[in-house]
């Protein structure tokens, strides 16, 4: 049951919109076209005289990579995929500095990670010695992504096996 101060919010929500930033999200408040500040959750006026307000989360979120197969220095293969944890550092950089800022971090994570393991030495991939390979990789991909307001707090390899053998089903068309 609404209470009548949420009736009246509803109310004038549905007559003069709105913006709600919620607990675990900042507001991006624009000016003509400018990003000109961070606001705290709450509820904001939107209209042609007040600043827009875009929501944006700042809580922890899991993005997983594809699968991928690359070839190490030895000539062998590795196949792995990773899970980053991404939390959003500054909500005005990761609105305005890339189009979609999850996808883009983490097109950006499964590709230093494929360059990162592809330059390493071999013996760095062995699992007693992958501990200090995730710190690496870490490092490798905070220097990337925090251009754009993104971090990434903790990441783990899913899958990690090395020469996997690859079978055809078909063979070669002619």
């Amino acid at each position: 049951m609404l209470t009548f101060a949420q009736f009246i919010l509803e109310v004038i929500s549905f007559v003069w919109p709105v913006t709600r930033v919620r607990t675990g999200e900042r507001g991006v408040r624009y000016w003509c076209g400018k990003a000109r500040g961070i606001t705290e959750p709450g509820v904001y006026w939107t209209g042609w005289w007040f600043p827009e307000v875009k929501p944006v989360p700042i809580t922890r979120d899991n993005y997983e990579t594809l699968l991928q197969t690359i070839t190490t220095k030895d000539g062998g293969t590795l196949t792995f995929n990773a899970t980053a944890s991404f939390t959003i550092t500054d909500p005005v950089l990761a609105l305005t500095a890339v189009q979609r800022y999850d996808e883009t971090a983490l097109e950006d994570v499964a590709a230093v990670l494929a360059d990162t393991l592809a330059d390493l030495e071999v013996g760095r991939l062995d699992p007693e010695k992958r501990r200090g390979l995730l710190k690496t990789c870490t490092a490798a991909v905070n220097a990337e992504i925090n251009a754009y307001g993104v971090h990434v707090e903790r990441l783990r390899f899913n899958n990690f096996v090395r020469n996997v053998r690859g079978y055809r089903l078909f063979g070669e068309l002619k």
